[in-house]
This record gives structure tokens, sequence and C-alpha cells, in this order.
């Protein structure tokens, strides 16, 4: 493993300064609805986004095995998961069908028990048993197979593309949270770090600018919005996990 670690704001402000690069290229360079490309292919931005997606799995070795972080209380990573689950609940009474909104309601009940978990810390009680991690991962994978399959995607419907890659860096991130809390000092630092900081770029600093904007102008209805914000607010719960990856190791 490499001894030498990336600086946590460093790592994190280059993905605000790619999402503001995103944000810019979708005011200037997209169509009115913010669905396609007006200027420079859609493989190019597909080629752009997955060589972040590569560079940051290759950052990875340098991450922690066992991040000691997460093997404490961690009140930034509990105060995020606490209001990522608290979106939740309000997106499930706002919107969506049944299915939807049970899937919602048990994935924000599930942040909020692993909130209160992660801010006293993962081993002050015994772990909950595996099944429950289920109720974290339902509705994300619903979400990305309704993005991914119902809702008419394409390569070159950048809007759907962004949206595909957030759920599915969602629904990775919440995998990753399950293990890190159900089993405590689970050697995965190195694809929560990857998993983490793809979450911060792809919910955070992509997905809610784009909803943002296409709200201003008119596409998106307040059903997007709220569906935008938890993932928001799940991507910062990467970018902390993604920090806390960078800081020291149990085993070294």
């Amino acid at each position: 493993m490499l001894k030498h670690r990336l600086s946590a704001p460093a790592l994190l402000g280059g993905c605000l300064v790619m999402g503001v690069l995103f944000t810019a290229d979708v005011l200037l360079s997209w169509d009115a609805a913010q669905r396609f490309a007006l200027t420079a292919p859609a493989s190019l931005r597909w080629g752009v986004w997955l060589a972040l997606g590569a560079g940051a799995f290759a950052l990875s070795r340098t991450a922690a095995v066992r991040p000691a972080a997460l093997l404490q209380p961690h009140k930034p990573l509990g105060a995020l998961m606490l209001l990522t689950g608290a979106l939740l609940e309000v997106q499930a009474l706002v919107c969506g069908g049944l299915l939807e909104g049970v899937l919602a309601v048990l994935a924000g009940a599930w942040l909020l028990w692993f909130g209160t978990r992660a801010l006293a810390g993962p081993r002050k009680s015994p772990p909950p048993p595996a099944v429950t991690a289920v109720m974290g991962m339902g509705w994300f994978f619903w979400l990305l197979v309704y993005r991914a399959l119902v809702v008419p995607a394409a390569a070159v419907r950048l809007s759907c593309t962004v949206r595909v890659f957030s759920a599915a860096a969602a629904l990775l991130l919440m995998l990753l949270l399950a293990k890190v809390f159900l089993v405590p000092g689970l050697p995965c630092g190195h694809t929560l770090f990857a998993v983490g900081t793809l979450s911060f770029l792809f919910c955070t600093c992509m997905e809610l600018p784009l909803t943002l904007v296409r709200l201003v102008t008119g596409p998106a209805d307040l059903t997007e919005l709220l569906t935008a914000l938890p993932l928001a607010a799940a991507g910062l719960c990467g970018a902390v996990c993604a920090a806390a990856c960078l800081g020291p190791d149990t085993v070294e």
C-alpha cells in the first residue's frame, strides 16, 4: 500500500471543480430540456465520466484498508446519514407510488437507525442481523432499475445517463455502509474510497446541479427534486467516507 496518501480537501475539491464544469456544460452546450448535447459527441462526455471512475479506483490504492475513523464515533457521517434518512422520509410522503413509498420509508428508517450507530460508534453495540441491509438498499436498487430500464434511457440522452450513474453509485455506497456497520473492521477501505468519491461526484456534484437547472428551465418538477436531494445527501456521506479512508489505518 502506498504511504503517501492524497489530501482529502484536494480530492473533494477536484470533484467540486468537475461539478462546476459539468454545470457549465449543461447550461452552455445542452438542449433546452437538458437531455442532449448540442456540441461535441455524447461519447466524449461518456469517456470523461468513465475515466473519472477508473481514476477513482486507481487512486483507491492509496486509501486505508481498514479506516480507523470509521471504527470510532463519526459525527459528520452520522449527521449526514440522518439527513439522508430524513429526506427519504419526506420523499416517501410527497411522491411516488405505493412500492416506491414503502421502499423509501424503509431506506430512510435504516439510514436514521445506522446514523445513530455512526454517532455512537459501530462497536458500541452488537451489530444487527445482516438482513437489515436490505432495508437500506431497496429504494436505491429500485431507483437504479427504474432509471436504467423503465425510463427511455440511451447513450445520447445524457441526463438519463447521469441519473443512472448516480443511482448506481448510491446503491454501491449503501452496500458498503452496511458492511462497515454490520462487520466493523472489514478490509473494504479501498472500495469505499472509490465508491464514496464517485457518489459525491455523480450524486452531489452532477445530479443535483442538473436537477436544479432542469427545475429552473422547466423540464423537472418537485418529484425529481425530492429524489435528487436524498441522493445528494448520500453523496455527501460518500465524501465523508472517502476522506475517512485517507486517514489512519488500523493495520498501520
